[in-house]
């Protein structure tokens, strides 16, 4: 039997990353629950509070490296790496500039997350993403898992989360003070 868990309705869910979707107008069940309908050229963006970001002058391969060291010394390893531009290049012939989806993780926090609410597997691990933005100089920007942990609706979740969000946050203050050394 295939089960769903919400822990918001549609409504405090889309209210709360500031847009209701476009197919609210057009179906019938869900247009109900909300009070106005919006196009998605009304829908206002995404803040940027779910990241935290960085500059970090080099190429790919060095910025990848320097992301993972500041990682490690505050807990996180890199589980995961994938390679966009080379997936993209390999499934759909795409070319796109060099850019890496990390995924960190902090065992403790994983661990401890865990016991609390099982659904927040969905979160983790915390992404990373290691971008060329131009040549000689890399974007990073890490997840604010604070905000995410917010989506689960767990309040049990929320000081774990801001206490892992204080560790990202200073990753990227790191990275960010090795561009002025």
């Amino acid at each position: 039997m295939l089960r769903a868990t919400a822990y918001y309705s549609r409504t405090t869910l889309y209210s709360r990353i500031g847009a209701i979707p476009n197919f609210a107008s057009t179906n019938p069940l869900v247009s109900r629950t909300f009070s106005t309908k919006m196009t998605s050229t009304e829908a206002k963006p995404l803040s940027r509070d779910f990241a935290f970001t960085a500059e970090v002058p080099g190429e790919l391969p060095a910025a990848i490296e320097k992301v993972t060291a500041a990682l490690k010394s505050q807990g996180f390893g890199v589980l995961t790496s994938i390679d966009m531009k080379a997936t993209l290049k390999a499934k759909i012939n795409a070319d796109v500039r060099p850019y890496v989806i990390l995924g960190a993780c902090n065992p403790g926090f994983a661990h401890k997350a865990l016991q609390t609410d099982e659904n927040v597997g969905l979160l983790l691990p915390c992404n990373v993403i290691v971008e060329q933005k131009e040549p000689g100089k890399c974007q990073v920007s890490l997840i604010n898992p604070g905000t995410m942990m917010g989506f689960l609706g767990n309040k049990a979740l929320e000081p774990l989360g801001e206490e892992a969000a204080v560790k990202l946050a200073a990753v990227a203050k790191a990275l960010e003070s090795e561009k002025s050394t």
